[in-house]
């Protein structure tokens, strides 16, 4: 027998923001198409009406069978009944809409349905695509854009959390809170000070849309970032001992290897008296998320009938 990493296809798409990332991958995590396209409003079915048109032209080109769509999204997501639980700025009504709408988009291409965490299924993409899905280490994906995110790998396995509600690093809270002050207007949340917004209104340049032409000014930004982001691992690495993290995001990326290097030696050198220490990589997969996503709907349809 040999394995044919193209017998079977997985659609996935990737929301963040205003935009889809689409891709089509196969057994082997290959990303064989790959895209972006304008979506907003999740809230609006003729959104979902006008993706799927697209879609299904798109589909229509595959020489092999789809086994379902893995749908990345910024939000807590139930792992094992792929329910949102919760998303920022998002009403509970609103969170059951949108994965109502998903169902539907999924029910007019004809494809069974998964839902997962973007962050989660980048951490798990990324460990696909170094290991072939075979390692059991840890691992830590982190990724800072307008929030700061971690998918948490431990012995292979993906931490979710009790609630579902696991790797919001961002939520990390600044400062011990004020007993005589009232709770929520006291809170000052990490990526709050650190996200694309904070650095927007602090230096005067969205890295979203390109890196900082001056090189001062990566040097101002990288500064200003060193602190809050080396304190945080230091903090999750005496929490869970994880050892490898991964450091992606729109952030890092117009940053380039300077923050990631940098960061590193810093936490390192706060991790010296412990006895312990880590190791900073860049993805080494172009889209983790997309290979995530694919991952999960091979594991929820094929892996589940080998296994049966």
């Amino acid at each position: 027998m040999v394995f044919n990493p193209a017998a079977f296809y997985a659609l996935t798409l990737a929301f963040e923001g205003s935009s889809v990332e689409i891709g089509i991958a196969d057994l082997a995590g290959g990303i064989l198409r790959f895209e972006t396209r304008p979506f907003a409003n999740f809230t609006a079915k003729e959104k979902y009406d006008e993706l799927a048109d697209y879609l299904q032209a798109v589909l229509a080109e595959l020489s092999s069978p789809l086994l379902g769509i893995g749908i990345a999204l910024p939000v807590d997501v139930d792992s094992d009944t792929g329910r949102i639980i919760s998303a920022f700025n998002i009403s509970g009504n609103d969170c059951q809409c949108v994965e109502e709408n998903f169902r539907y988009l999924a029910d007019k291409l004809g494809l069974a349905c998964f839902i997962g965490n973007d962050v989660n299924l980048a951490c798990r993409g990324e460990n696909f695509a170094r290991h072939c899905g075979e390692n059991k280490e840890n691992l830590c994906f982190l990724t800072l854009g307008s929030g700061f995110g971690a998918g948490i790998l431990l012995h292979g396995q993906l931490w979710t959390g009790a609630g579902a509600h696991s790797g919001e690093i961002g939520h990390i809270l600044m400062q011990p809170i004020d007993l005589n002050a009232p709770l929520e207007p006291q809170i000052t949340m990490l990526e709050d000070t650190i996200n694309l917004q904070a650095i927007h209104q602090k230096f005067g340049v969205m890295l979203s849309a390109e890196p900082p032409a001056d090189p001062a000014q990566k040097r101002a930004i990288i500064r200003y970032l060193l602190p809050n982001l080396a304190t945080a691992m230091f903090n999750f690495e005496m929490t869970f001992d994880i050892g490898n993290y991964v450091l992606s995001g729109l952030i890092p990326h117009a940053l380039g290897e300077d923050l990631r290097i940098q960061l590193e030696e810093l936490v390192n050198h706060m991790l010296i008296s412990k006895d312990r220490s880590i190791r900073l990589t860049s993805p080494q997969a172009e889209h983790p998320t997309l290979i995530g996503a694919a991952n999960l709907v091979f594991e929820k349809t094929l892996l589940n009938e080998l296994t049966v």
